[in-house]
């Protein structure tokens, strides 16, 4: 106990030691959070370089304590807890609209230290932005997602799951409500379509699989797979068919493939899906 509260203001600059026991590294997380969140109860974020409370040091310390003792929590859900904390002591004011706008500010401005390490780490911006738009709750999730995107660029499976995801995206995209549609198999009239629904869930376990256990190159590997099948699909396949049905179907289809290959980076961001 002692050693932890002793360690618990590490890290005291952005190159500083990190607290050495995993219960000091819990206990720095839980005090750089309080400290966060309370100056946006209070009123009291930073602005410009503007900074008194040393909040950005303290968000970097977050960072550096996640990643260096790979602690895979959830950023909003600890800064939803810190808010709880403030709300029990009294403090007035947190309604739901409030808590939610406190939560987002302060997760984002965690988040900005993590792409600030990783750029600083040499990563290219594109491998960066790509990560930080995926799906991923943890910090370590995010940065293991920047440095396998820099790793595997150029590289032809890397590639193939890129071009996959672009391939799907772009028409996806033109329908907003394609995502929330359930495809209806009933509704296929070409054996690519047949395929590439099969395709999609022989990839699906695999992918979240390797991505729950932050292998990432095993999950841009199952997302490779589908390029064939997606290839095929834009060679046999009208997707804007005349019939609204089947359009929306083929549509929600490309979505599904979208998401699931989504989960693991927004491949948009990247050179080669803007290419």
């Amino acid at each position: 106990v002692a050693r932890a509260v002793g360690e618990h203001y590490r890290p005291l600059s952005a190159t500083a030691p990190l607290p050495e026991t995993v219960a000091g590294a819990l206990l720095a997380v839980a005090d750089k959070a309080d400290n966060i969140v309370g100056a946006w109860v209070a009123g009291e974020k930073p602005s410009g370089s503007r900074d008194p409370y040393g909040l950005r040091r303290a968000a970097m310390g977050i960072v550096r304590i996640s990643l260096g003792h790979g602690l895979r929590f959830p950023l909003a859900g600890l800064l939803a807890s810190a808010v709880d904390q403030f709300e029990l002591q009294g403090i007035d004011g947190l309604d739901d609209s409030r808590r939610a706008a406190i939560v987002a500010e302060t997760a984002a401005f965690v988040r900005e230290r993590l792409q600030v390490l990783l750029l600083d780490e040499g990563l290219p911006f594109p491998s960066v932005e790509a990560a930080m738009a995926a799906p991923a709750g943890d910090l370590p999730a995010l940065a293991a997602r920047a440095r396998a995107f820099a790793a595997m660029t150029g590289r032809p499976v890397f590639e193939d799951a890129v071009t996959a995801y672009n391939r799907c995206s772009a028409l996806a995209a033109k329908d907003p409500e394609a995502a929330s549609r359930a495809v209806d198999p009933a509704l296929f009239a070409d054996d690519a379509e047949r395929e590439l629904a099969v395709a999609l869930e022989a990839a699906r376990g695999p992918l979240l699989g390797a991505l729950g256990d932050l292998e990432l190159e095993e999950a841009v590997a199952a997302a490779a797979r589908l390029r064939p099948a997606v290839d095929r699909y834009f060679d046999a396949v009208l997707v804007m068919d005349p019939d609204e049905a089947v359009r929306a179907n083929r549509l929600a289809q490309l979505a599904a493939v979208t998401g699931l290959i989504g989960r693991i980076g927004e491949f948009s961001r990247l050179p080669l899906a803007q290419a």
